[in-house]
């Protein structure tokens, strides 16, 4: 017996064939959702799949510890083996030409997908690759960043493949809901991405998110988890979590809390309200900059002078990259304040009446939860649109970082004002995002010469491990701006105190030794030397320690 089998797709027909094969292989189910599986193979398909290899028998851990939690229970049996779904962008006529494959067909491999023999929700884990994954929608200004990404090594008889992308994986109604997917693709791919934290499967991460609170229900059979069960899941994973409640909140101001975790690389689990009894989880790891764009500039946080203005790089976001476990990976959100949306605009939204009347409830519920901003799904070709309403975010962040971006970002350009004392400052787009700083030193090696004192400096000062870096530009662009300054934080600093640990402006650079406290009083030294960027000149760290001591 072959562990491979080779399936021709030339069209949809093809792959609604394949699915309704793997589907008569497993057990009878009731509520079969069938949507993420047709999702996954419509979205490759329309990105040049041409074949899928079926890689049968497949052990996959995850469902194994399922079927040590609970499916080895059941009366009926239930397979402990999956099948391996491996997607490819040519043609494989026959077996012996799978059987020479090698690492030059690594631009042809799409990713894979893991089929449970648990027909209800029989999608596992999932790696599509980025750049066959993600696909905008046809009137889509945007430009997608997935910045929630990694390489997955992936083994196919003995011959290695890398995808880059970000893991997915469907509920099973069981042992994990959604809720619990949402957080093993957050934590799956944190793992993958920086090697020291540790990877849980779900049924460890559906004990400890119910180990002390059972307020949802039964632990498994799983009923969900509330908001503060996925927050006490992350600590229990190791993670410093940052909790964001949305009640009230307008959808700028969600897009900006968004936008700093995600231009960091981290991802969120999203609690949204889509409709009268249900809420749902999903996991936001992406989002779209449009060039198009032009944000209103706003005066400073506490400036002296009202007329020195900025624009948060987050206005220039147009939707997120989310990954649903109901519906699909790589789908887009779009934000709008609840208030603002109107009849004709729902009216475009929905070409069914039946559907308009029916979000137009779900508005109504919104409102009376004091949900004020609303999000719109889809997916690359506008298809499955559907509305929900934000109600809670949860960000993972690693051990020991405790300050939020909010608080790194006043703190950076408190200390950029404060070392300023040109009258007039041209607009600017202000960027916050956190970094390993071993990465951010590498980065510096990309973007300034490697010889140059700059980067020479920036890259030898002792920084604490993970830094909150704020940049600020003054070309009024969404992409492809230059920095001029840029200030560094330390993750673990206190929100109340006005401190950096390295300033850069222009070519000048101002670092601070650990062992120094008295930032205010650095800052006002520096403002006295009256530096404008344009003029700024380099000055040795080195030769300010000394000074400083």
């Amino acid at each position: 017996m072959e562990q491979y089998t080779i399936v021709p797709i030339r069209s949809l027909k093809d792959t609604d064939a394949l699915i309704q094969t793997l589907l008569s292989d497993g057990p009878p189910s009731v509520n079969t959702n069938q949507k993420v599986a047709h999702e996954i193979f419509n979205l490759v398909y329309a990105q040049g799949c041409k074949t899928v290899v079926i890689e049968n028998p497949y052990v996959d851990e995850d469902h194994r510890r399922c079927h040590a939690k609970l499916h080895r229970f059941a009366h009926s049996a239930v397979s402990r083996y999956c099948k391996r779904l491996h997607f490819f962008a040519r043609e494989f006529a026959n077996l012996n030409e799978l059987k020479t494959i090698s690492s030059s067909d690594q631009e042809s491999y799409m990713g894979m997908c893991v089929w449970r023999p648990t027909n209800a929700y029989p999608i596992g884990r999932t790696i599509i690759a980025s750049k066959y994954g993600i696909k905008i929608p046809p009137a889509g200004k945007w430009i997608p960043y997935l910045t929630c990404a990694a390489y997955y090594p992936v083994n196919i008889a003995g011959i290695k493949f890398t995808v880059y992308g970000f893991p997915f994986i469907q509920q099973d109604h069981l042992v994990t809901t959604c809720a619990t997917a949402s957080i093993w693709m957050c934590q799956w791919y944190m793992s993958e991405r920086y090697n020291e934290i540790r990877r849980y499967y779900t049924p460890e991460i559906t004990d400890l998110a119910t180990a002390y609170d059972l307020s949802a229900g039964r632990a498994i059979p799983s009923e969900g988890l509330t908001n503060q069960q996925i927050v006490m899941a992350f600590r229990s994973l190791g993670y410093d979590p940052a909790q964001h409640d949305l009640v009230d909140k307008t959808s700028k101001q969600i897009y900006r809390i968004l936008y700093n975790y995600i231009e960091s690389g981290i991802p969120l689990v999203a609690s949204i309200v889509t409709g009268t009894s249900m809420d749902h989880a999903i996991t936001v790891l992406g989002h779209g900059l449009e060039d198009d764009c032009s944000p209103t500039p706003e005066a400073f946080p506490n400036a002296e002078k009202v007329e020195w203005q900025y624009i948060d790089a987050a206005d220039y976001n147009t939707v997120f990259i989310i990954s649903d476990d109901q519906y699909g990976p790589y789908r887009w959100m779009k934000l709008m304040d609840i208030d603002k949306v109107t009849g004709p605009i729902l009216s475009a939204m929905f070409n069914d009446a039946s559907a308009e009347a029916k979000a137009k409830q779900i508005i109504e519920h919104l409102k009376k939860e004091r949900i004020t901003t609303l999000a719109l799904f889809g997916n690359y070709n506008n298809q499955e649109l559907y509305i929900a309403g934000m109600s809670f975010l949860v960000a993972a962040l690693p051990q020991t970082v405790t300050l939020g971006p909010e608080d790194a970002q006043d703190k950076a350009i408190a200390a950029f004002l404060g070392s300023t004392e040109t009258k007039e400052i041209p607009i600017m787009v202000v960027r916050t995002y956190l970094i390993p700083s071993n990465e951010y030193k590498e980065h510096i090696i990309e973007v300034l010469e490697k010889e140059s004192d700059l980067a020479w400096w920036i890259r030898s000062f002792y920084y604490p491990k993970w830094i909150w870096v704020t940049e600020f530009s003054f070309d009024l662009k969404a992409t492809g701006r230059k920095v001029a300054s840029s200030i560094i934080i330390d993750s673990s600093a206190s929100r109340d105190t006005v401190d950096f640990v390295l300033m850069q402006k222009g070519d000048w650079i101002i670092p601070v030794p650990h062992s120094t406290n008295n930032i205010v009083k650095l800052i006002k030294e520096i403002a006295k030397e009256g530096k404008e960027l344009k003029d700024a000149t380099f000055k040795p760290y080195t030769q300010l320690e000394r000074e400083l001591k």
